[in-house]
């Protein structure tokens, strides 16, 4: 497996940020068109409020970001079957970076529609 840079990592939290910004502004935008309930009500339907849509959308930026979840999954078991922690340290760190970039995207939606931290 080729050397981890700081700029790939940052790349693949970046795809993760965009897949969960793109599809929760995308899911935003089809709620308020087709759904005619307002946006700031809270509803059991399958569009959410932007929130709701970022934090379900979360897991598969995450994955998409790594491209798909058996590759990551397969070469971390590999990796750590095979006693090279090297290749399991780096879908590690490429995991946690996906992660943090859809979460912080997660993080950032949630301040701009104006959520609560907390809730």
């Amino acid at each position: 497996m080729a050397r981890l840079s700081l700029g790939h990592l940052m790349y693949v939290a970046c795809v993760a940020a965009g897949i969960v910004v793109g599809g929760s502004l995308a899911g935003g935008l089809a709620r308020l068109l087709f759904v005619q309930v307002p946006l700031d009500a809270p509803s059991s339907l399958p569009v959410g409020s932007l929130p709701d849509l970022a934090s379900r959308l979360k897991l598969w930026g995450t994955f998409a970001a790594l491209g798909g979840t058996l590759t990551a999954l397969q070469h971390l078991e590999s990796g750590i079957l095979g006693r090279s922690f090297g290749v399991a340290a780096t879908q590690l760190l490429l995991i946690l970076s996906a992660f943090t970039g859809a979460h912080l995207a997660y993080v950032a939606l949630r301040y701009l529609a104006g959520s609560p931290p907390g809730s």
